[in-house]
Formats: C-alpha cells, structure tokens, sequence
C-alpha cells in the first residue's frame, strides 16, 4: 500500500480499516459492513496527527481532458519521433 497517495477521505478511512484489522485491534463492527474506519475516527485521528492533509477529489480539468486526447497523443509521439531520426541524442 502506497501512502504517499492516501489523500482523500475515503482513502484515509479504508487505510484505517486495513489498518486495524490486519493488526487484529478492536474495531467496531460497522467497519467490517462498509470496509472502512468511520467519519468519527477520521476526525479523531485528523485531530492528534494535525500534520496530516486530507483533499477533496477533483474531477480532470477541461484543459488537462482535452489534451489527452488520442489525436493529441499521436501527435505528439509522432513529432517526438521525427526529432529523434532528425538529431542524433546521446546518453
């Protein structure tokens, strides 16, 4: 588990639940229905660990879609291509 990219809520609350259980400690049971610690735990571990940062989801940008698309993509492998046969690189 990655915990570099546990920064939503949601994440942060299953990161808990896997926590507690795979360390055999006493949870309730409602975690083990929804898979993850509760809002109340949350709130209580963002109180004695202050210097944690938890962010809200974003949806992509419509700059960041719209480059990603297929035509895009091709372009710009296409261009880089044609670079490299152009001018010799060395590493």
């Amino acid at each position: 588990y990655d915990a570099s990219q546990t920064n939503t809520e949601r994440d942060a609350m299953k990161l808990g639940y896997e926590i507690a259980k795979r360390n055999s400690l006493e949870y309730p049971l409602s975690w083990d229905r929804s898979e993850q610690a509760d809002e109340e735990w949350l709130g209580c571990s963002l109180s004695r660990y202050p210097c944690l940062s938890i962010r809200k989801p974003r949806a992509t940008s419509l700059g960041r879609a719209i480059s990603l698309k297929r035509t895009n993509v091709y372009k710009l492998f296409s261009t880089l291509t044609r670079a490299y046969m152009k001018y010799t690189y060395t590493v």
